[in-house]
């Protein structure tokens, strides 16, 4: 996503919204960390723009349905990966993004995989907002 911005802004604003659309259509799914933590890696071009765009409303709007859904989900980790920092991370988000989404790939991150997929980090990133 993060290539498109710069050269078509128009292709990046249709992945903000495809992706939030994703997130509100499922935001207890199994691609709700996904998604989530896409509208995450989004958020640095998001803060550029204005309140009333399209783009930022259904962003927000995804995020707040999926803070709500997960937010009290069960839950044995000691901390999550949303309370570091999150500006920090998004230059590792990507990668974590892609080891999540493949089982195969060897994990990197120091934190626990299944701390980041748990349904309360997933609701931590999309309080961020």
């Amino acid at each position: 996503m993060r290539a498109s911005v710069d050269h078509e802004p128009q292709r990046y604003e249709r992945l903000v919204v495809e992706c939030a659309r994703e997130l509100a259509a499922d935001p207890r799914g199994p691609l709700a960390y996904s998604w989530t933590l896409g509208l995450v890696l989004a958020l640095p071009y998001l803060a550029t723009r204005k309140p009333q765009d399209g783009d930022v409303g259904a962003a927000f709007d995804a995020a707040q349905a999926v803070a709500r859904a997960l937010r009290d989900a069960p839950c044995t980790h000691q901390g999550h990966p949303f309370q570091g920092d999150l500006e920090g991370e998004l230059g590792n988000m990507a990668d974590v993004l892609r080891e999540l989404a493949d089982d195969g790939r060897r994990w990197t991150d120091l934190r626990p995989r299944d701390a980041w997929l748990c349904p309360r980090n997933v609701a931590g990133h999309a309080r961020a907002w």
